[in-house]
């Protein structure tokens, strides 16, 4: 999980070196590109979530900016001699005030205005990536911003994003947080994998094995799968974060994880595989180890 909103300026090539291959082996195949948050907000459904057409605008430029995730993604696939597959994340259109769109008409927050505000960005998307000529990466789908599905016109809008993606013959994907609600439905909303979140990585939360045991075993019920989790522990932290992480993988192998997300804070998999620090290499090989 790429995160490319406000939370990361700018990206190069050499970012993605250890994303992409280790010695002559491919790491990483799919990378999903989303933004949390946008300058002064967040794309989610929280109080912070007041983006209008330009918020989305502004993710979906920046996107495909030179600095932005996308080029370098391709430059360092070119360098590598690797294909990816890459899904895009949609924000969730705001519940709350007006939506504005890029004439400054401010149109009324309906289910009918978010529809429209959801397809107009995957269009933007779909035309931009056809502009971009990014010649080792596939899109491949779009991945669901927002970690839960609550709400009855959510549950209707989702299940017609879902409808407008599989048009482009492309999937849909989400990652939902430990204490949604309606996780079992995913299928009916016409999600294509769901990767369920324990959600208990980081450092002051203690032993994580008994959430741990829950959330496997209720991905196991449900017919999902799980986003492993390490958080982008400093030098200092690494050491206390590692014995967590190697749980989670005790965890996948226990329960025979194919399949899986990895969420990575902003940069894990970056320190892993280039810092010369024990802790983030044994990390770095461990996660090898497991997805090889």
């Amino acid at each position: 999980m790429i995160y490319s909103g406000s939370e990361k300026e700018a990206f190069d090539k050499d970012f993605y070196a250890p994303y992409l291959a280790k010695g002559d082996s491919t790491f990483f195949d799919t990378f999903i590109v989303m933004g949390r948050q946008y300058p002064n907000g967040e794309f989610q459904e929280t109080p912070k979530n007041l983006a209008n057409y330009s918020d989305w605008k502004w993710f979906a430029d920046k996107l495909f900016s030179p600095s932005g995730p996308l080029r370098p993604l391709n430059e360092a696939a070119v360098e590598a001699n690797r294909k990816a597959k890459v899904y895009i994340g949609i924000p969730y259109p705001k519940r709350n005030g007006n939506l504005i769109d890029l004439n400054g008409k401010k149109l009324p927050n309906t289910l009918d205005n978010r529809k429209q505000m959801v397809n107009w960005y995957i269009s933007t998307v779909e035309q931009q990536w056809k502009r971009a000529g990014l010649t080792n990466l596939t899109l491949t789908g779009y991945y669901w911003v927002n970690e839960t599905v609550i709400h009855a016109d959510d549950e209707l809008l989702v299940t017609d994003t879902a409808a407008a993606i599989h048009k482009l013959n492309k999937k849909f994907i989400y990652a939902p947080h430990a204490r949604t609600t309606n996780f079992g439905n995913w299928k009916y909303y016409g999600f294509d994998g769901a990767y369920l979140q324990p959600n208990t990585f980081r450092l002051n939360l203690g032993d994580p094995k008994a959430k741990l045991h829950k959330a496997f075993l209720e991905a196991q019920i449900k017919g999902s799968s799980i986003t492993l989790e390490i958080d982008t522990y400093s030098p200092h932290q690494i050491g206390a974060g590692l014995p967590n992480f190697e749980t989670y993988l005790e965890f996948a192998k226990r329960y025979d994880l194919q399949g899986f997300l990895l969420y990575q804070g902003t940069e894990m998999v970056y320190r892993m595989g280039t810092m010369k620090n024990d802790a983030y290499q044994k990390a770095y090989e461990e996660l090898w180890d497991f997805m090889e």
